[in-house]
Order: structure tokens, then C-alpha cells, then sequence
């Protein structure tokens, strides 16, 4: 349907299967999928050549806050045929097993699994999917989740159509059993709306998604070990920067937002060197462990990475911090590195054409996460 002339694309071997595949997509008829092991769906051919294109992405591009509008034309016919081998196996017996896709989705994504946050890697998915990828919401959900999602508690159904009422910060407090500088916070975040005097009390949605907030997208840094690789606590010199608390009107609040510590784990990934590696490497983990403050060193590392100025050459699992594999000639940079400098003060090293992978997040700036290339990402701000 392109206009292109096949003959002049070079060919690969294929088994029977991967060919029945190709059958099945040149019919430009309805796929029938298993989702979650059991549940039969249908979906139009439309829906199941989008996610023939999501596949086609690279890692690099699976990161991007932003996916291109066409890459399909540009893609060899090994390329294709990857992809063809991987509906292959999903086919069984003229359907197609969604629970292939989600493992290969985890795989993909894995960086992310360090966060001590359940389901991390399906929510991003199923947000990137549902976004970018144009594809039903009933069907991301099978691809990116194991079991059906749990659906958020609606008040009216709580609480039987009779939900308490919540005029002041101090009711939410109360409810939430929390102190009002958290209800602030939650304000000043965007979870909560204040009320108004067309709707004189708290939505009672709002509040219960702020219960789910609280519990499952703060994060306190004594659980930080597994993602840091060392422990560490508030009195640490670069938790205000690399690691800003998620409520700064909280003077005993240190919690850091898992959206904050998403984008880092991606920054991480987008910046991974796509040259060899030699023989002469180190870990950063191995050389912060001889230090009287780890995190601090580990926290250098991980900031000079995200602003551009050193690249890893591997990532070990389970890609903690700790677990980045640099050339030895950035070791001295890594240590040499005034210890007293903020990460705020850093310049934005980075530019487009430095790195062998795109810029496509950014560098920290006064704590935040900003776009170099202008792009909003989810919690960050737009780079002026």
C-alpha cells in the first residue's frame, strides 16, 4: 500500500509460522487475542498493526516522552522481520497470546523494576502505550498488565451515595490522617483541588486519590537502598537535589516522588554509550563503597551522567545506581569533582550532537527534571 517495490528490499528466511503471521495481517481482517491467559478479545486490524509499529521501536525510542509520528517506511525488512518473529510467538492455535508482549514489555523496561514500588512498569507502559501508541485502552490494558488492573474506589459507591463532607484542610487532614502542611502539599501538587464557592467541600474522588498518592507514589529514603544501591538518610548532601523532597512546605518531609525517580531511571537509560566497551572499566558502586559518604559519591556519578557530562558503557541488574559500568577515564572526573558543588549551579552540559543517543529528557535544574528539547515530560518542567 506504500508504493514500494518489494523486489528491491532484501529478503530473509522465515518459518511457517511467521508467515502464517504475514497472512494473517495481509487479510486486513479483525485479531483475536488472549488476554490475561483467558479472556478472548477482538480487536480491528488497525489496533494490531499499532502495536506491530510499538514493537518496531527501539529501546532509545521507547523512552522518548514523545514517539515519531512514522518509522514504519524507514525500518529494514530484518527489522520487520523481528517483529514478525515475535507475533509468531504469540500466535497459538489462530490467536494471538498477549502475555508474550507483557513479559517482553518488563524486559524492556526492566530499569525501572528497582523503584520499590509495585506495578511501576505496567503503569508507565500502559501510559506510554495509551498515548503514543493509539491503541484501545481495553487492549493496552492486556498488554501491559499480568492480571486485570484494579479500577480506583469511587466515593458514591464507598459510601453507599452518602460521602462525609469536607469543607477545610483540617477535615482533610483528619480523613487522610495526615497534618495540614501534607494537605498543602497535595495542593500544591495538583491531587487536590480547594474548594469553591459553586462547590463549597473537597471532592470526595480527589481525597480517596490522594489516599492512593500518599501510599503509592511517595517513597521514603530509607527505601531508597535497593535503587541507590547504598543506604542513606536526610542528613546526606545531595537529597535536596538529586533527591528533592516531594513537599517543600514540610520541613520533616524528605519523601521523593516515584515520577521523579521514573525519570531519572530513564534519563539513565536514553544516556547508556553505544560504543564498545574496553577492558578497563569500573563500577560505580566498587568505587563509592571505599568512601565515608557512598550516596554522596554515587549521587556524583549518577549527576554527571544526567547532565551529560560522562556516559555509562553498561548497566548491570539490578540496575541500581551503584550498578552503572563507566571507561576508566571518567573515574577521575567522578572523584575529582568538588563535593561542595550543587547540582543547581551546574550549567546544562549537554547539547544536541554530544551523545551518541538523543537528548531527550534533560538535566536536573534546581532540583527538577527539565526538557532540553522544550518537551514536558510527566513531572518536569518545561527548560527556559
Amino acid at each position: 500500500t506504500c508504493g514500494y517495490d518489494l523486489r528491491e528490499m532484501e529478503g530473509s528466511a522465515a518459518s511457517s509460522t511467521e508467515c502464517t503471521v504475514s497472512e494473517d495481517f495481509a487479510a486486513l481482517a479483525p485479531f483475536r487475542f488472549l488476554a490475561f491467559g483467558t479472556s478472548t478479545l477482538v480487536f480491528p486490524w488497525k489496533a494490531t498493526f499499532r502495536l506491530f509499529k510499538s514493537l518496531l521501536l527501539s529501546k532509545h525510542m521507547w523512552i522518548r516522552p514523545q514517539w515519531p509520528n512514522n518509522w514504519v517506511g524507514t525500518m529494514s525488512v530484518t527489522q520487520r522481520h523481528g517483529v514478525t518473529k515475535i507475533f509468531s510467538k504469540l500466535r497459538n492455535e489462530g490467536s494471538y497470546d498477549l502475555r508474550v508482549f507483557t513479559k517482553f514489555v518488563h524486559e524492556l523496561l526492566s530499569p525501572l523494576r528497582v523503584i520499590p514500588r509495585l506495578s511501576i512498569i505496567e503503569l508507565h507502559s500502559f501510559s506510554l502505550l495509551l498515548s503514543k501508541a493509539g491503541m484501545p485502552r481495553q487492549m493496552v490494558e492486556a498488554l501491559c498488565y499480568l492480571e486485570p488492573p484494579k479500577k480506583s474506589i469511587k466515593g458514591a459507591s464507598l459510601f453507599e451515595g452518602r460521602p462525609p463532607t469536607l469543607f477545610s484542610n483540617e477535615d482533610v487532614a483528619d480523613f487522610l490522617d495526615v497534618d495540614t502542611e501534607t494537605v498543602l502539599g497535595l495542593i500544591d501538587a495538583g491531587v487536590l483541588q480547594t474548594p469553591t464557592r459553586a462547590a463549597p467541600g473537597f471532592d470526595i474522588d480527589q481525597v480517596l486519590h490522594a489516599q492512593e498518592f500518599i501510599s503509592g507514589n511517595l517513597i521514603k529514603l530509607t527505601e531508597l537502598v535497593e535503587l541507590v544501591g547504598f543506604p542513606l538518610d536526610s542528613q546526606d548532601k545531595y537529597m535536596s537535589t538529586l533527591l528533592p523532597p516531594w513537599n517543600p512546605r514540610h520541613s520533616t518531609d524528605f519523601r521523593v516522588r516515584v515520577e521523579h525517580l521514573k525519570d531519572i531511571q530513564l534519563i539513565l537509560m536514553s544516556r547508556m554509550s553505544d560504543q564498545n566497551q574496553t577492558c578497563a572499566t569500573w563500577r560505580l558502586g566498587d568505587l563509592a563503597r571505599h568512601e565515608e559518604h557512598p550516596f554522596h559519591l554515587v549521587a556524583t556519578g549518577v549527576a554527571l551522567v544526567l547532565s551529560g557530562t560522562i556516559q555509562p558503557v553498561a548497566w548491570r541488574p539490578p540496575h541500581a545506581w551503584s550498578d552503572l559500568i563507566f571507561n576508566k577515564e571518567d573515574r577521575e572526573l567522578v572523584l575529582g569533582h568538588p563535593e561542595t558543588s550543587s547540582l543547581a549551579d551546574w550549567p546544562p552540559l549537554v547539547q544536541e550532537g554530544a551523545c551518541s543517543t538523543p537528548i531527550i529528557f534533560g538535566v536536573l535544574a534546581n532540583g527538577k527534571i527539565v526538557c532540553m528539547d522544550g518537551i514536558e515530560s510527566n513531572g518536569a518542567e518545561r527548560y527556559k
